[in-house]
């Protein structure tokens, strides 16, 4: 089985999920999501900054109430 799609939450935007959705999205994996409210960094301003970034690679960034509402 190969997955081709990759879900991110975690702590440390700028870092560990900064990198691998920018890796994911390298190795064509669609879509590439990360779930605004369940990420973070050490302040809201670093957290958008690199939220903004990804979105401009083509990645998704709803809400977890906006995720689980598309998936229902």
């Amino acid at each position: 089985m190969t997955f081709r799609q990759q879900l991110c939450i975690g702590v440390q935007t700028p870092n560990c999920i900064r990198q691998t959705v920018f890796d994911a999205v390298a190795l064509d994996y669609q879509p590439v999501t990360v779930l605004f409210d369940a990420t973070a960094a050490a302040t809201p301003d670093i957290h958008l900054a690199n939220v903004y970034d990804m979105k401009n690679i083509g990645v998704a960034t709803p809400t977890l109430q906006e995720w689980s509402e598309s998936k229902a």
